[in-house]
This record gives structure tokens, sequence and C-alpha cells, in this order.
């Protein structure tokens, strides 16, 4: 009896033991799966904006999106691997920063070379900034390739070279039993696997599906000559004559700066007896705007004969308009007689040689150059000049003659 006790005691206690040891190698199977958790960290790409030289930097914010990617199964990857849609926690993470230009950034404005990959081009200036997306609020614990679709909201005035959409893919790898996190981005939609190890094209991609790490955004804008000659005896050159000029299209709170030869200091009201149609409080000519919300501004310049401004940033596609004094009769009731500048008819001003017509449309790569010439002439009567030049001649005559005869007579009265 006693035997058989043991017996059983003994088949118990092995049991025991083997079960324990059965939920160790559990316990131990299922920790080796159980990677740390680890966080997608942080990404940058670069962020180019492209304006023409002689353009001040307008005040721009450019804006993202991120969302998850759309999922692709292991049998449409080349390497036959899923890619899983990208974790979003909430609307706030994943994120991705937005980056501002104004013209305070001109002083980092530089000429684009054959190696970032922003064409070289004389003509243009840009500035790069980093853009940043923060998947650190992202965690994974397995590995695999998750998928994100960032999107670059639209910029007032600028065109986007190539897709607004770029795919970010992060790759969560097993290191030596670790995760660890590889983030690469790629132009536009990618539908299948892209190629981490490839090398960034330059110039910089605009295929969809090229890797690449960067924005650009061009702001196509030229500049907007406006200028005054005066002609004619009767011309004065003391007189400040009224421009209007007027934009249409230029999209929202564009800044144009201004420069130019003209007065930037109060034109009082009686600046002098030849301007008559200055604001009681005076004016002083603006050296910068912006335009309003509906893409259209009008501003006022006056300008004297030999001077110009120059509106710099005017976008590509504006429309522009400009008015000398009165739009129907310009300065005919003062007696000038009004030609604005043409393709056959061009007006110099100093060094400038104005031949576009007085409204029309900005295009990109062509400044426009838009000039009146006021002429004023009135009949001398011829007269009145042979009678004082006859007068000079005799007063001339006369003077030699005393000359001549003092002489003659000191002469005399020294030999005397």
């Amino acid at each position: 009896m006693k035997g058989k006790r043991t017996k059983k005691l003994l088949a118990l206690f092995i049991t025991a033991t083997m079960a324990v040891m059965m939920m160790g190698i559990f316990a131990s199977a299922a920790g080796s799966n159980n990677y740390a958790a680890v966080n997608g960290g942080i990404m940058t790409f670069k962020k180019y904006f492209v304006v023409p030289k002689d353009t001040t930097i307008p005040s721009r914010t450019v804006s993202y999106t991120i969302e998850a990617g759309a999922p692709v199964d292991a049998s449409a990857t080349t390497d036959k691997v899923p890619i899983y849609a990208g974790p979003i926690v909430d609307a706030t993470t994943p994120s991705v920063s937005s980056v501002s230009f104004s013209s305070a950034d001109e002083i980092g404005a530089k000429q684009g070379t054959a190696t970032d990959g922003i064409t070289n081009n004389a003509s243009k200036k840009y500035i790069e900034k980093d853009v940043t997306i923060d998947f650190s609020g992202v965690t994974f614990t397995e590995p695999g390739i998750y998928r994100y679709i960032v999107t670059e909201q639209s910029v007032a005035g600028a065109s986007c070279v190539g897709n607004t959409k770029r795919t970010v893919d992060v790759y969560v790898t097993d290191t030596s039993g670790a995760l660890t996190v590889t983030k690469v981005m790629y132009m536009g939609l990618v539908t299948d696997q892209g190629n981490p190890t490839g090398a960034i094209p330059n110039p910089i991609a605009t295929t969809d599906g090229d890797k690449c790490e960067s924005y650009i955004n061009i702001y196509p804008s030229q500049n907007l000559y406006i200028g005054k000659k005066i002609s004619g005896n009767q011309a004065s050159k003391d007189k400040y004559f009224k421009f209007t000029v007027t934009l249409s299209g230029a999209g929202n709170a564009t800044p144009i700066a201004v420069a130019g030869d003209f007065v930037s200091t109060l034109i009082p009201k009686n600046v002098n007896a030849a301007t008559t149609d200055l604001p009681d409080a005076g004016y002083t000519n603006p050296s910068s705007f912006n335009t309003e919300a509906d893409g259209t501004k009008t501003v006022v310049f006056y300008l004297q004969g030999g001077q110009y401004v120059e509106l710099q940033g005017v976008p590509a596609g504006a429309t522009y308009k400009v008015i000398d004094g009165d739009e129907t009769n310009g300065y005919s009731s003062e007696g000038y007689t009004r030609t604005y500048s043409s393709s056959t008819n061009t007006i110099t001003i100093g060094s400038l040689a104005f031949s576009d017509p007085n409204e029309g449309n900005i295009v990109d790569g062509s400044d426009v150059k838009v000039a009146a010439e006021n002429s004023k002439n009135g009949a001398i009567p011829t007269g009145v000049i042979i009678s004082l030049s006859g007068l000079i001649v005799v007063g001339i005559i006369a003077v030699i003659g005393f000359a001549f005869f003092s002489a003659r007579s000191k002469r005399r009265y020294e030999e005397e």
C-alpha cells in the first residue's frame, strides 16, 4: 500500500515538474517575440522657394498634411513583402511642420547651381529651408513597411514642381532582436516598394516614383516699370504728373516692392505752381504695398519728367493698367499732348527703353516697361528775338568803338 502511494506521489511530482517546464518554455517563446516598441523619430526634407532675381521674396507660409497610405498586399510587391498603412494616433500625430518665407530671408537667398537640384539660372534666386515630419509619437512593435502620404497645400501665386504628394515609407527592421527605423520619401504616389538604397536623382525628382527629399515652389513674377517723359518748349520740368496703376489677378496679399528713380518723401500740395492735382495733404509715393485678398490693387504715383518707378514681384498671369492723368484726356486741359509707349513707339528715359502698351498681361520671363510722354509746345515771337539780337549787336559795336577811341586818344595824349 505504501509503495503504491510513493509511486503516485512520484508520478504527480514528475507531472508537476513537466508542467512548470512547459510553462517556462511557453513563456520563453512568448518573450522572444515581444519586441520593445520603437518610435518613428524625426524626418526632414528640403523646401525650396524660387523667385526672379529682382523680386523681393514674398511673404508665404507653406503647410502640409499627412495621412496613412494605402496598404499593398505582398503578392503585388516586387519583393513579395506587404506594405501596411502607417499608424495614425490622432489628428496631430504624426505631423508635418509648416515653413514661412518673407523679405527677411533676402540675406540667405542664393543662385541655383548644378548640384543642388535647382536649375542654374542667373535670373533666379532661391531660399532653402528644412521641413520636419514628426513620427516620434507613433510606436511600432513589429517589423514591416508602414506607408504615409504627405501633401503640400497650395501656395498663392506659386506653382509646385512635380506632384504635390510624396510617399513616405517607414521601414521597421529587426536588427539583432531590436527594432530599428529607416524613413524614405518618394515623389508622388508609389504603388509598389520603393528603392531605399537608390541615389537621390539630380536634378531633384520630378517623376512619380523617384526617390527624393524636397519640394520646389516656383514663384513666377516680373517687374513693371512706369516712366514719365516730357518734351516741348512749354513743358515744365517742375510739374508732378499723376499715374494711376491698377493690378488684377495678382494673388492674395502679394507683396510688391517699389524701386526706381522717384521722390520718396512727402510732396506738398504747394510744391510748385506747375502741379495742380496733388491732394490737399500732399502725397508720398509708396515704397511697397500688398495686393488685396481678391488679387487686385490700385496705387498712385506722382512723377516728374525723367523719373520712373519699378514695381518688383508682380506675379505672372496678372494684368496691369497704367493711366497718366485723366484717363480720357490726360493733361490736355493744361496744353499737354499725351502719348503712351508701344511696340511701335519706344520712349527712352535715361538708359531704359519703354516699349510696352499702357495695359496688358504680366508674362514670366519678361519685364514690362510702360511710359507716358507729355509734350507741350508754344510759338515764340521771332520778331522779339530779332529785335533783341539787333540791340545786342549795337551794344557790342558801341563797346568796341568806345574801347578803340579810348585807346587812340590815350596814344595821342602820350605823344603830345
